[in-house]
């Protein structure tokens, strides 16, 4: 029988199965058989397989896929130790060899693993870089099963599966396999084993984990795997909850929090501790394992009495989490009030509110001022960030209601005023100590905006539609090298005068390297919806003298321009579009539209900065929290080793104690036979001054003689 027998599981890797079945081959260590598992590939990787006649070599076929290709083939092994590879990665000769010879010298391990190289498509030799998610998460030093599992709940996996050696009885032993799991079923295996059982890591780099392009590993970080992640990190916490209440302890030192007189549950010390966790899954395992004690009728009194915690505080929780994402960002209301106290409106003296908007858009707020004083005028800002329309129902000051005027709307829509800003603001009438104001609120996204944009162009009168006396002409310049001049010009009219619309086909020369489109002469004007398309497609184009905001191209002067750059492969171009002129007399308008375009837009480039400031500071959020985390797992390490030392004080303790217990009692031995001996002592000096002592002496005087000539003759 053999020592070892090695599993391999191949699916569609026909490109590596070879180097993998030849690293198995080639190892030093040779009392071994290799069980070669295809889980129904549709590539060449069978034919591949089955080129191969060594006889270690046991071939083996799934006629569809299974997946759990080890739990599977487990049978056919004869070993007394498994060992786990990928048809994708390599050995090096000396892997085996080096694991056997530590678990026959130490059989108190369950298994053994070894450190990683990494290599890449072509197995080269790749170092993941700082941001890469397997950037050194193989470099492991040994330690405790209890500072594993520490290890395990803080940091995830940190052990390659294709580098394992393990004990066959382990499997079924410790209970390492489980269905359901396809993303972290050896990591399961491992917190399993790390229960009751010590593992070893060589520290040398004996297994190379090739690491596929796009994510094309099983365990890459695709969307698919990342979803199924999701509930497979949710299930696998429920295995720390089995760990026995003193190992608990040891792997989890701050649950002393949760230590009582009469001991400590752990399952609800694991949720309490999941309650604020990094991800939404430690908040979900929280309530659900709380939901489950307080549904069982012992644990539920035990709890209670333990812990004082009831039913009241459960739903406390289960309102706090917004788990699964029901209230949406947009149903936040970030509102504020603004009080002049005789200095103007400053940011200083404002109260602001993060208000819940149901689904019918309805919001009720209400701002107490009895902290201000000397208040002589209001003004409130019913959110801040988005674009909205508003509506207003009713303010109320102590009861009162008061009159009130939006300051930075531009028009009403629906009985709405719309706001074609991010910070909308109302003027309020009077003064009071409480504030209510209830209304209506609405979000708009960037194409709604536009429309609304251009609506109120419209309704400002700036720009009209062509009419019948109008003569007006739109232009192209064609560059050939010399850039744009009268020489190389064409004149396009319109076709329809009532209408804006617009639509030019227009073929190109091979000499042309770009267009200057001009679509109005001598006039301000607004361009909506225009696309270019040439023979290869859509076209860009670049408006270098006006103002974009969406699908408007605004021109505030009257020598409007869109620049179009060609090359060679280009025949022909069609421009379509809507064109609007503005009226010259309003063009002080047409500014503050073009300004408050341009306000816009420096505003969200404001909004997009913060955001990278935001994220930068996230980053930098995230590097602080893993310093504390790494200084939390040296605390906790020290913990360990706190709890190690008092552990071997607490033995000692009991060793000296029975010392002193033997010591006790060879005391009271002692005391004891002086007891006797003095008894013995009174007996003896009794006898001696006793009358028959004393007329026997002769007879002992000539006892004694006799016993000596006797002993003298013989």
């Amino acid at each position: 029988m053999p020592k070892v027998s090695v599993i391999l599981t191949s699916y569609n890797h026909e490109k590596y199965i070879a180097k993998a079945i030849e690293s198995v081959l080639t190892q030093t260590f040779t009392d071994f058989e290799l069980v070669i598992v295809d889980d129904c590939s549709s590539d060449s990787s069978w034919d591949i397989i089955k080129s191969y006649n060594d006889p270690r070599i046991i071939a083996v076929r799934h006629e569809v896929n299974k997946r759990s290709s080890v739990r599977r083939n487990l049978h056919r092994c004869a070993g007394e130790y498994i060992a786990i590879h990928h048809s994708d990665d390599v050995w090096l000769p000396d892997k085996l060899k080096r694991q056997v010879e530590y678990l026959n010298e130490q059989p108190k391990v369950a298994a053994c693993f070894t450190l990683v190289n990494f290599i890449d498509e072509e197995g080269q030799e790749f170092n993941p870089p700082v941001s890469h998610s397997y950037h050194k998460v193989f470099e492991q030093q040994n330690k405790s099963r209890f500072e594993w599992l520490r290890t395990f709940f803080q940091e995830g996996n940190r052990l390659c599966h294709p580098s394992v050696l393990i004990r066959k009885e382990a499997y079924k032993k410790h209970s390492l396999f489980i269905d359901g799991l396809a993303q972290i079923p050896d990591f399961v295996q491992w917190i399993r084993l790390c229960k009751k059982s010590e593992i070893h890591v060589i520290q040398e780099k004996l297994t190379l984990f090739r690491l596929r392009d796009n994510n094309a590993n099983s365990s890459g970080h695709t969307a698919l795997n990342s979803i199924r992640y999701s509930f497979e990190y949710f299930v696998h916490l429920t295995e720390y909850i089995s760990i026995p209440e003193n190992d608990f302890c040891k792997v989890f030192p701050e649950s002393v929090e949760y230590q009582t007189e009469e001991g400590i549950i752990v399952e609800y010390a694991f949720a309490r501790m999941n309650e604020n966790g990094w991800s939404p899954m430690h908040k979900l395992f929280c309530m659900k394992t709380l939901f489950d004690l307080l549904n069982d009728p012992i644990k539920s009194k035990k709890i209670e009495s333990m812990y004082n915690f009831t039913l009241i505080d459960f739903v406390k929780i289960t309102a706090k989490y917004d788990i699964f994402n029901q209230i949406s960002p947009h149903q936040w209301q970030n509102c504020s009030l603004h009080i002049n106290s005789g200095n103007g409106f400053v940011p200083e003296n404002r109260i602001t509110l993060t208000n819940y908007v149901p689904f019918s858009h309805e919001f009720s707020v209400e701002f107490d001022l009895k902290s201000f004083d000397n208040v002589s005028s209001l003004r409130f800002c019913p959110h801040e960030g988005n674009f909205r329309k508003i509506k207003i129902n009713s303010i109320t000051i102590d009861g009162c209601r008061r009159n009130f005027m939006p300051i930075s709307s531009r028009f009403e829509l629906d009985g709405h005023d719309v706001f074609l800003s991010q910070n909308p603001v109302y003027q309020i009438e009077g003064t009071g100590e409480k504030v209510a104001i209830t209304g209506e609120m609405y979000d708009f996204d960037n194409n709604t905006i536009s429309e609304l944009m251009l609506r109120y162009v419209y309704n400002e009168n700036l720009i009209s539609s062509f009419n019948e006396n109008s003569a007006d002409i739109a232009m192209l310049f064609f560059d050939t090298g010399e850039g744009f001049n009268a020489e190389e010009t064409m004149i396009l009219p319109y076709e329809k005068e009532e209408s804006p619309s617009f639509k030019y086909f227009v073929s190109l020369g091979p000499d042309v390297r770009a267009v200057r489109f001009d679509p109005i002469e001598s006039n301000a004007c607004i361009l909506r919806n225009l696309e270019i398309v040439s023979n290869k497609g859509y076209h860009t184009y670049k408006n270098y003298v006006g103002q974009t905001f969406d699908s408007l191209e605004i021109f505030d002067h009257t020598d409007p321009q869109i620049h179009i750059e060609i090359d060679g492969d280009i025949s022909f171009i069609n421009i379509t579009g809507e064109v609007y002129k503005l009226e010259p007399k309003k063009l002080k308008l047409a500014y503050d539209l073009c300004r408050m375009t341009t306000d816009l837009n420096s505003l969200n480039q404001t909004v997009l900065e913060l955001r990278n400031t935001i994220s930068e500071q996230d980053k930098s959020a995230y590097s602080r929290d893993q310093t504390i985390q790494e200084l939390h797992n040296m605390i906790s390490e020290q913990d360990i080793s706190v709890c190690t030392l008092n552990q071997t004080i607490f033995d000692l303790r009991n060793v000296i104690s029975e010392q002193r217990d033997t010591v006790s009692k060879l005391h009271n031995v002692i005391s004891e036979r002086d007891i006797i001996m003095s008894s013995l002592n009174h007996e003896l000096d009794a006898m001696r001054n006793s009358f028959c002592w004393k007329i026997t002496r002769p007879a002992r005087f000539i006892s004694i003689l006799l016993k000596k000539m006797f002993n003298s003759r013989s």
